[in-house]
C-alpha cells in the first residue's frame, strides 16, 4: 500500500494527491467515450486515412507549440493550467453537441474538434507530470506514480467497454454529453487540490524568451534526454501506425462491432494493471533505463504478433501481454526524469522530451493508410512492431549518455 503520510523529506500532501487520482480516473473514462465514438463513426463513413488524419491531428500541436508550453508550465500554477484544461474541454464537447443536434456532424467537425481538444490538452499533461512531481519525493516516487498508473488503467478497462455499448446503442449526443460531464466532475475535483506553488511564483519572475532559452540550454547539456526522447519517438510511431491498422482488424478482419472493438481496448489493459500493481508493490530501483529497454522489446514483439490474429480471443490474449509493458515502459520513464531533473525545469524538459516523442505521430498516423494499402491490414502489424524496437537501441544511447553526465557532475 502506498504510504501517503508525510515524512521529513516528503512533500505529499495525501488528500491532493488522492483527489489528483480520482480527477485524472473520471477525466480518461470519459475521454474513452468520445475518442472512441469519434474513432469509429469515421470507421464506418470513411476511410483509414480519415482516421489516420484525425489522430495526427490530435497530436500536430505538441509539435509546434511544445517548447512554449513548458515554460508556461514551470511559470504558471500546474493546478490552474489542469483546471483551465478541462473547462475548455468541456465547452467543447457541448459545441460538438451543438453541431450533433443541428445535423452539421461531419469529419470535417470531427477534425476541427480533436485540434482544438488536442490544443488545449498538451498543457493538461505536463502540467499533471509535474504536479506529481510537488506531491512525491524519490522515496515514494515509483509508488506514486504506478498507482497513478492504475488508476488510469481502471478508467480505460471501464471506460471502452461501456462506450462501445453507448456507441452501438445510444445516441451521439448521449455519449458526448458524458464525455463533457467528466470533465465538470474533473475540474471540479482540480479547484479542491492544494500544492505548494512557491517553485512557480519564483520561476515567473523571469521572461518568458530567457525561460525557454534555459530550457533548451539544460535539454542540450544533457543530451540522455534527447535520445530517450527519440527511444520513444519510434515507440510512438509504432504505436501510431498500429492504431490505424487496429479497429479496421476488428471491422474487417474479424467481422465484428464497435462493442467488441470497446471490449478488445478494455482487456488490453488488464495486463497494464497487474504490471502497475507490481511496481506498485516494488521498491524503489535505479536501473529504470534497463527496464525501459526490455518493455520497448516485449511490447514491439506483441504489437508484431497481432499480425498472426485470427479470432478476437487471440487479439485479446497478446494485447494484454504486449500491453503489460505500457506502465513499465512510461512509469519508470516518467519516475528517472522525475528524479533527475530539478523542479524548476521539469515543465520545459517534459515539453521537450514531448516534442520529441510526438514527431513520429503524425507520420504513422498519416502513413497509416499507404501501409495498409501495401502491405494489407494484418502485416501492417509487422511494420508497426519493427519500428518500435527500434527505439529500444535508442534507450541503450541514452543510458550511455546518462552515466557519462553522472560522471561528470
Amino acid at each position: 500500500m502506498i504510504q501517503l503520510s508525510k515524512s521529513n523529506n516528503e512533500k505529499t500532501v495525501p488528500k491532493s494527491f488522492i483527489k489528483l487520482v480520482a480527477s485524472q480516473t473520471i477525466n480518461m473514462f470519459g475521454d474513452a467515450f468520445s475518442g472512441l465514438a469519434l474513432t469509429w463513426f469515421i470507421v464506418q463513413t470513411g476511410s483509414p486515412m480519415q482516421v489516420g488524419i484525425n489522430l495526427a491531428l490530435s497530436f500536430l500541436p505538441n509539435i509546434i507549440l511544445a517548447p512554449f508550453i513548458g515554460s508556461v508550465v514551470d511559470k504558471v500554477s500546474r493546478k490552474l493550467l489542469m483546471w483551465i484544461s478541462d473547462i475548455v474541454r468541456l465547452f467543447l464537447d457541448l459545441i460538438l453537441i451543438y453541431f450533433v443536434i443541428r445535423g452539421h456532424f461531419s469529419i470535417s467537425i470531427i477534425y476541427v474538434y480533436s485540434l482544438f481538444k488536442a490544443i488545449v490538452r498538451i498543457f493538461y499533461m505536463p502540467a499533471q507530470t509535474s504536479l506529481v512531481q510537488q506531491l512525491s519525493d524519490q522515496g515514494n516516487r515509483v509508488k506514486v506514480n504506478a498507482f497513478l498508473d492504475i488508476s488510469s488503467r481502471v478508467a480505460m478497462i471501464a471506460g471502452p467497454i461501456l462506450a462501445g455499448f453507448s456507441v452501438r446503442y445510444f445516441s451521439m449526443e448521449i455519449v458526448l454529453g458524458i464525455d463533457a460531464i467528466t470533465f465538470l466532475l474533473s475540474a471540479i475535483i482540480i479547484y479542491k487540490i492544494k500544492v505548494d506553488e512557491r517553485e512557480v511564483e519564483q520561476a515567473a519572475k523571469s521572461s518568458y524568451f530567457t525561460h525557454v532559452k534555459e530550457g533548451l540550454i539544460y535539454v542540450r547539456k544533457y543530451a540522455w534526454i534527447i535520445f530517450l526522447s527519440l527511444a520513444f519517438a519510434f515507440v510512438n510511431g509504432g504505436n501510431a501506425l498500429a492504431n490505424v491498422s487496429r479497429p479496421f482488424l476488428v471491422s474487417e478482419v474479424l467481422q465484428l462491432d464497435s462493442d467488441a472493438y470497446g471490449v478488445m481496448n478494455s482487456f488490453a489493459s488488464a495486463g497494464a494493471i497487474i504490471a502497475s500493481i507490481f511496481l506498485v508493490k516494488s521498491k524503489p530501483k535505479h536501473k529504470n533505463l534497463s527496464w525501459i529497454f526490455i518493455s520497448i522489446l516485449i511490447w514491439g514483439l506483441g504489437i508484431s504478433l497481432l499480425s498472426l490474429a485470427e479470432s478476437f480471443f487471440m487479439v485479446v490474449l497478446i494485447q494484454v501481454i504486449a500491453f503489460s509493458m505500457g506502465p513499465v515502459m512510461s512509469i519508470n520513464a516518467n519516475v528517472f526524469y522525475q528524479n533527475e531533473v530539478p523542479p524548476s525545469y521539469m515543465g520545459r524538459v517534459y515539453a521537450i522530451r514531448n516534442l520529441i516523442s510526438s514527431l513520429a505521430m503524425p507520420v504513422g498516423f498519416l502513413f497509416g493508410d499507404l501501409v495498409i494499402r501495401s502491405f494489407g491490414i494484418s502485416s501492417s502489424f509487422i511494420v508497426s512492431g519493427a519500428i518500435i524496437i527500434v527505439g529500444a537501441g535508442f534507450v541503450l544511447i541514452a543510458a550511455k549518455l546518462h552515466s557519462k553526465s553522472a560522471l561528470e557532475r
